[in-house]
């Protein structure tokens, strides 16, 4: 009997199962059916990770916009747009301290092109323009971050092997952003201890121990006050669990995309 009503437990529950997800994913799909894109991506977000598994999202998404346009909120106005004096000097001006930060980072990746790079009549210097590039932008976002570059323009390389950490959690990262149910197969006390550590010495760990390196310096006995993005987060009243997230995201988050817009614009 014990078997029998598990049995019909089962039966009568199965259905409900199946259907919940359905008719959730018919629910979304009614309220954004409006906005036009792919059919196949309105129901399904592995037509998501196709495209990214072989490394052609990025084109796929051009193509897209390209074709059904891309979604802009036309009610607000950046530096480009706004045509009002008072406004544009008030966002200029909001601006300026970080634009001279950024041309320090700027000076630094000319100066290092025109110091090793420069052919002559007699020699012709090779130089890996994208990887530079991607060294001017971690420069420009740990200086912000940080208060203090990294340094991947004074020494010419990869220090302590950020961009290379960088590099392999790109596809990884981007699999579970798609699909989010690979997170919480993540946080699964099993796979934990197979993650990567601050103190493990490998690329990523090095990575995070370079964040909690720096977050130390903010909750330290000698801890010190910076005017940088860190101590934002700080300030913000974030826990120091958060704010050493927050520091892997803006580290991690802004260096690939924005070199790849570089270029993009210089190719």
């Amino acid at each position: 009997m014990a078997f029998l009503g598990s049995y019909i437990f089962v039966v009568e529950t199965t259905p409900s199962l199946l259907l919940y997800p359905a008719l959730t994913r018919l629910r979304t799909w009614r309220l954004f059916r409006h906005i036009p894109g792919p059919p196949v991506a309105r129901w399904a977000k592995f037509w998501l990770s196709r495209h990214a598994l072989p490394g052609t999202l990025c084109r796929t998404l051009q193509e897209v916009c390209n074709k059904y346009a891309a979604g802009l909120d036309p009610t607000v106005d950046n530096l480009l747009t706004i045509i009002s004096n008072k406004g544009h000097q008030r966002l200029a001006h909001a601006r300026l301290a970080g634009g001279i930060i950024v041309d320090t980072q700027i000076g630094k990746y000319i100066s290092l092109i025109e110091r090793k790079y420069l052919s002559t009549a007699k020699m012709t210097r090779l130089c890996d323009l994208s990887r530079i590039m991607q060294y001017l932008t971690q420069g420009v976002i740990t200086v912000l971050g940080f208060g203090k570059a990294v340094g991947h323009l004074d020494v010419d390389g990869d220090v302590i092997g950020f961009l290379g950490a960088a590099d392999s959690m790109l596809l990884p990262g981007h699999i579970v952003t798609l699909l989010p149910f690979l997170r919480k197969l993540i946080e699964m006390p099993l796979v934990r201890p197979l993650l990567p550590k601050p103190d493990d010495g490998s690329p990523v760990g090095k990575l995070l121990g370079f964040i909690r390196a720096q977050v130390d310096v903010q909750y330290g006995v000698n801890k010190t006050r910076n005017e940088d993005a860190l101590q934002a987060f700080v300030d913000s009243g974030l826990d120091r669990t958060q704010v050493e997230a927050e520091a892997l995201v803006l580290l991690f988050g802004g260096t690939d995309t924005t070199a790849t817009a570089l270029r993009n614009t210089t190719f």
